[in-house]
């Protein structure tokens, strides 16, 4: 027998093995990249996005917790991160017009950022540069209802009274109340001063709970008391990616956080247990399927009916588009368990709907006729609203533009009934293009004969329909998401149908992410300290002073 042949023989076939075993592994590493997103021992927690409320939930668990950063998976399937905080796809859209803070009533939030470092201020937090920046701009409106008739409207006796009652009422007899059957449709309320400026700041509609007016006369009768000046108001330095968001990621990235880019959980498996417990995360890369088994002590976070969900994009010249996409992620769970039902007006958005504009202007000779018409200087007017508006129109100049050229000056706007024909271009909201929009603005404030001049200075615009913006706040919205599974488990749910309080939303997205944090560490939620007789006293005071 040949020895020699026969161990070259065994050398070239174990050199065609370890090829072949090679090549294998370089195939599944190419097929499946990402698939194993451990990173060392302990217990991992998964996030689905990487919304403001998601990014806090990371940021206590490493602040508060000493979870290792490494272990925090952010997915997001969208490169660009921040939720409604984000620039949108169009690079420049604004997501939300609740963009307003206090300094009282966002506790939570101001205690979140004074631990996060600045990007633009060395030593100083997030918390700093926002108190530093509105005592430079402090805010001062001099015009904030402009009509085209009559002078302002206060509230008469039977408004007052009529508030008063809410006030005392309890909540269980407001389920499925709206604003306009507790104030009757044609009430006199519908065009007081105090609702046109509660209506913009706040996002109410007549449609709205009734229970949300009355949770705001009970949370925020503090921030409430300045309402026509919003002397107390304050806003944010820039755009909420580059005030929040982009300052957050920096500070977790720090901490070895883990975003995956261009992945999405697109679905959640649970154990057979009584309590929401996850076992199984389908991941979305593409076309591929990845999924990742929960330990037992690993952790889920999942955002659900985000007020930016399928929101549509426009630009100067091009409206936005009505999206007839559902929030696919919650079905598919609600499919799995009940206790995860959807809400119906989800479902049927045309009374959820809200819109929101941004347009950078060059020379700013729309900023020189709204200093003449109202006195404000730029940056400290806060929301002007049009109180003879189809479209519930309101804007504001901000004391910085957005984005990186700081050669151009940025207006905002926010629409609450985007499904209404506009008072002088005959379309709704979500049919007409920026420069439309523009134009519907510029008629309401009378500038007619600078109209060619203003749409000629104006270079960008992105409007947006956002579907589902006000659908959690509707009055038909059974109650959702509060079950009683759904606490002692792994598995969270950051949502605006789980909302309790009325709070600003950037005060929610950081007092959600506080409540799910304690939750999935077993610990108990935050609780209000003062008493509802206590509270339902000072609003019944506050609504007695209202003008």
């Amino acid at each position: 027998m040949d020895y020699k042949k026969m161990a070259a023989a065994f050398a070239a076939g174990g050199a065609v093995l370890a090829a072949g075993a090679a090549y294998t592994m370089k195939q599944k590493n190419q097929k499946q990249p990402g698939v194993h997103f451990s990173s060392g021992g302990g217990r991992h927690v998964y996030l689905q996005d990487s919304s403001l409320s998601s990014l806090a939930v990371a940021a206590y668990l490493i602040r508060d917790y000493n979870f290792d950063g490494a272990n925090i998976h952010i997915f997001d399937g969208k490169q660009l991160p921040g939720g409604s905080c984000s620039y949108g796809v169009k690079g420049g859209a604004l997501l939300s017009s609740d963009l307003w803070l206090h300094e009282k009533g966002y506790d939570h939030f101001w205690e979140l950022f004074r631990s996060i470092p600045s990007l633009n201020r060395k030593g100083a937090s997030v918390k700093g540069e926002i108190v530093s920046f509105n005592r430079m701009h402090p805010i001062h409106s001099m015009l904030p209802i402009l009509r085209q008739q009559e002078g302002a409207i206060a509230l008469g006796k039977q408004e007052r009274r009529r508030l008063e009652r809410l006030v005392m009422s309890k909540e269980s007899r407001l389920e499925k109340v709206c604003i306009q059957d507790w104030f009757g449709e044609d009430a006199t309320f519908f065009h007081t001063d105090f609702w046109i400026q509660c209506r913009s700041l706040f996002g109410l509609k007549e449609c709205s709970a009734v229970r949300e007016l009355r949770a705001l006369l009970l949370e925020r009768n503090e921030q409430l008391t300045h309402l026509a000046t919003m002397e107390d108001w304050m806003q944010l330095p820039s755009h909420p990616y580059d005030a929040l968001i982009a300052p957050l990621i920096s500070y977790l990235k720090g901490y070895g956080v883990q975003f995956h880019t261009g992945m999405e959980i697109e679905d959640v498996l649970f154990s057979d247990t009584y309590n929401l417990r996850a076992r199984l995360l389908v991941i979305r890369e593409g076309q591929q399927r990845h999924t990742i088994e929960l330990n037992g002590d690993d952790l889920c976070v999942c955002v659900l009916g985000s007020v930016a969900k399928e929101a549509g994009f426009g630009s100067l010249d091009a409206p936005c588009a009505l999206p007839s996409k559902k929030e696919d992620l919650w079905e598919r769970l609600a499919s799995h368990r009940s206790e995860l039902n959807v809400a119906g007006a989800l479902l049927h958005p045309q009374d959820g709907m809200q819109g929101t504009v941004v347009w950078k202007f060059r020379k700013g000779i729309l900023l020189e006729k709204l200093q003449e018409k109202s006195g404000n200087i730029a940056g400290s007017g806060g929301l002007m609203c049009f109180a003879d508006s189809n479209w519930g129109l309101a804007i504001n100049v901000p004391a910085q533009p957005y984005g990186s050229d700081r050669d151009t000056m940025t207006i905002w706007g926010s629409v609450l009934y985007p499904q209404e024909l506009g008072d002088h271009v005959r379309k709704p909201f979500f049919q007409c293009s920026g420069r439309e929009i523009l134009r519907e603005v510029l008629l309401h404030l009378g500038l007619e004969a600078h109209l060619a001049a203003i749409e000629a200075d104006c270079v960008q615009a992105w409007p947006v329909l956002l579907p589902y913006a006000q659908a959690a706040k509707l009055a038909e919205n059974d109650p959702v998401l509060h079950s009683a599974k759904l606490a002692h488990t792994n598995f969270a749910v950051l949502s605006p149908y789980a909302r309790k309080t009325a709070c600003g939303w950037l005060e929610w997205e950081v007092l959600a992410a506080r409540d799910a944090v304690r939750m999935l560490m077993e610990e108990e939620a935050d609780t209000p300290a003062r008493s509802t007789l206590t509270r339902s006293a000072q609003a019944v005071r506050f609504v007695r002073r209202l003008p």
